[in-house]
């Protein structure tokens, strides 16, 4: 857990990611599109709202892992991934 960046020292509490709901949703929307059931999202935050850049099918998920430091063992987690042929 990181409570400010490494680099610039920015701290993190009480931060809010502006738009997130309607980040969130534009996400919800683009996946509807997707045969896929597990996708990651590039969104950018700008000054005029959200912005879709892409969407990837394979999302990297072991390099989160071991970044994150074990999300996998959240067992409902684990059973989507298993869900979706992830080991």
């Amino acid at each position: 857990v990181h409570f400010a960046h490494p680099d610039t020292g920015f701290e993190f509490s009480g931060f809010v990611v502006p738009d997130f709901d309607s980040a969130l949703e534009m996400t919800r929307v683009a996946a509807a599109h997707l045969p896929y059931r597990l996708a990651g999202w590039d969104v950018a935050i700008t000054p005029d709202g959200p912005v879709l850049i892409e969407g990837n099918h394979s999302p990297h998920i072991y390099g989160a892992e071991i970044a994150d430091g074990g999300y996998k063992k959240n067992p409902v987690f684990r059973s989507f991934l298993r869900e979706v042929g992830i080991p």
